[in-house]
């Protein structure tokens, strides 16, 4: 039976994995030698992501923490997906015999973070990018470099108009919000949610925060905002499988998850753009404009380097767990 202090250490790695605005809509069960990763739907974001396609990918980036941690203290991690009637979830086997990971990507599970302010105008070695992102992929999974500024002039308007699609509707700028945090106590006893502090302005807990926030989450400013964050980017890194469900959503997350602690390891920030993948025109523009016609695009990211931010914080272990100590 694996102890007890063993399946909370690999629990409170793995999930420091990131999740869209730090929802965290994961649970475990822990039974005898098994955990397994669910779905928590009561954390799911029905406007911002309403196919539940980031939330199965924030699966996938859990189950990377996870195994990576079993690894590291000398269990092997064996994960299975299983498609249930209702959700899709992942029952993960340890076995002794686990060895740590050579890449020492476990160390940067606690350094890996999101940085959203404009990046210093440096160039970043493609060849780097290209291993890295060839290290990452799986069957299924591909995970393509982006780092011609002259593509990115094609790619702009596209983005710009998944933000406008966005931004348009009240309930995605109601949603949005309810997940910031205006204060560290805020932020420290929820557990969740995204620091208002690290959105790029100095105001913290105040009703001015507020008013500031809800202005900016307009279509014109927001729009004026992306376009200069990706101008102020290293490059753009897209991920894509090849087909749209479940099972492949958190694979791509595992990928996912890998290479974006692959960056940390090389001191390469990156934070999320926000696209609407479910809106199946953008899907397909941003597909051919790619050069990945047949697959389907999932998740964009930029890159660079930039100045830390808080990080976000993670609820306790005991709101994340579920023990079943029956065989």
């Amino acid at each position: 039976m694996i102890p007890e202090e063993i399946n909370e250490k690999i629990i409170r790695h793995a999930i420091k994995a990131p999740s869209q605005l730090n929802s965290q809509p994961w649970r475990f069960e822990v039974e005898p030698g098994l955990i397994n990763l669910l779905p928590d739907f009561s954390r799911s974001l029905p406007t911002i992501d309403p196919c539940n396609t980031n939330l199965y990918i924030s699966l996938g980036c859990v189950l990377e923490n996870l195994v990576l941690t079993s690894r590291q203290l000398g269990y092997e991690a064996i994960p299975e997906i299983r498609k249930l009637p209702l959700y899709t979830m992942v029952s993960i086997k340890l076995e002794e015999g686990g060895k740590p990971d050579p890449s020492g990507l476990f160390d940067q599970i606690d350094h890996r973070q999101v940085i959203r302010s404009k990046y210093a105008p440096i160039n970043i070695s493609e060849v780097l990018i290209d291993k890295l992102s060839a290290e990452s992929s799986q069957e299924g999974i591909l995970i393509i470099p982006l780092m011609q500024k002259e593509l990115w002039t094609q790619i702009i308007p596209l983005i710009c108009k998944g933000i406008q699609i966005l931004n348009n509707q009240r309930s995605y700028v109601k949603e949005k919000a309810q997940w910031i945090r205006f204060s560290e106590k805020e932020a420290m006893l929820k557990g969740d949610g995204i620091r208002s502090t690290s959105l790029g302005h100095g105001l913290s807990g105040t009703r001015l925060s507020k008013l500031f926030i809800s202005s900016q989450f307009t279509e014109k400013k927001q729009v004026k905002r992306w376009k200069s964050l990706i101008h102020h980017s290293s490059g753009l890194i897209l991920f894509t499988a090849k087909e749209s469900r479940n099972d492949q959503w958190i694979k791509l997350g595992s990928s996912l998850q890998r290479f974006v602690l692959s960056l940390s390891n090389a001191g390469i920030q990156y934070a999320h753009v926000p696209l609407p993948m479910e809106f199946i025109l953008i899907q397909k523009q941003l597909a051919e404009l790619c050069g990945v016609e047949g697959n389907v695009p999932l998740q964009l990211i930029r890159i660079g380097k930039g100045k830390p931010t808080p990080y976000s914080f993670r609820r306790n272990i005991v709101h994340n767990v579920t023990r079943n100590l029956h065989d």
